[in-house]
């Protein structure tokens, strides 16, 4: 959950992100003070995850997710919310 609320650099939301897929995307946090470079590997929707995703705390009043990594890490894969 550590990514939840940050935005790739330079924009206010995923919109353009989820618009034009990128492979790769700098993430800053909320209050701009780290930055972490992610590969995006796959776009997903929640109607992709089962049922029981619906009520999890990392679903709500999202729609799009992302499976990533972190570019240092490319092995290690997870999914973060984006809109």
């Amino acid at each position: 959950m550590k990514y939840l609320g940050w935005f790739p650099e330079g924009l206010q939301d995923w919109e353009p992100v989820i618009e034009t897929p990128l492979s790769e995307v700098t993430m800053v946090s909320p209050d701009h003070k780290e930055r972490i470079e992610l590969l995006m590997w796959q776009q997903i929707s929640k109607d992709a995850f089962p049922l029981e995703f619906f009520g999890d705390k990392r679903s709500v009043g999202h729609h799009r997710f992302c499976i990533v990594s972190e570019k240092k890490k490319p092995t290690v894969r997870f999914i973060i919310p984006m809109h």
